[in-house]
């Protein structure tokens, strides 16, 4: 159904050689650049949450030198500071937060869990999204239709540029 989409998806993966990365703070509060990889286990984020109130996991941020903690609710972070501090951050438009990389990223999809080929996506022409492994993407159908694709070898999936290049 998408032959032109593929060929060209295959076309770009082969003349990609650069990734944008994301200036963000990590979770040691130091700001570096990071490149985005699509791993995040939302499950896990879900199970281990803070919210600044009951949860607040700022009291010894000076101490132990974690900053950062993933937020209770999707798409915010919690960021301490030196003196114990507690504030709700927002990630940028469309990212949400990923622990284990310390920083805000783009979510990743199952098609058997968290499907994004939703009549909304399909509409606004969003037929690809990044996979909950780097080397795979989802292909959605004009049916809804949530196919689990692999990149080639050696190669992992761009959320910037849709298609597959070098990490």
């Amino acid at each position: 159904m998408f032959p032109n989409r593929i060929s060209s998806l295959l076309l770009l993966a082969m003349m990609a050689s650069s990734y944008s990365s994301t200036q963000v703070h990590d979770k040691k509060g130091t700001q570096e650049g990071r490149l985005r990889g699509a791993d995040m286990n939302q499950a896990r984020r879900l199970e281990e949450c803070f919210d600044c109130d009951a949860q607040n996991p700022c009291a010894n941020a000076a101490e132990t030198g974690d900053y950062y903690y993933p937020h209770c609710e999707l798409g915010y972070f919690v960021q301490c500071g030196a003196n114990g501090g507690c504030f709700k951050q927002g990630c940028p438009d469309g990212l949400v937060w990923n622990d284990s990389a310390g920083t805000c990223d783009v979510p990743c999809f199952i098609c058997s869990s968290n499907s994004p080929c939703t009549d909304a996506n399909i509409g606004a022409g969003k037929y690809y999204h990044s996979h909950c492994s780097p080397t795979n993407f989802i292909q959605c159908d004009d049916s809804k239709g949530c196919h689990e694709m692999a990149c080639p070898a050696g190669l992992v999936w761009k959320t910037d540029i849709d298609t597959c290049g070098t990490p």
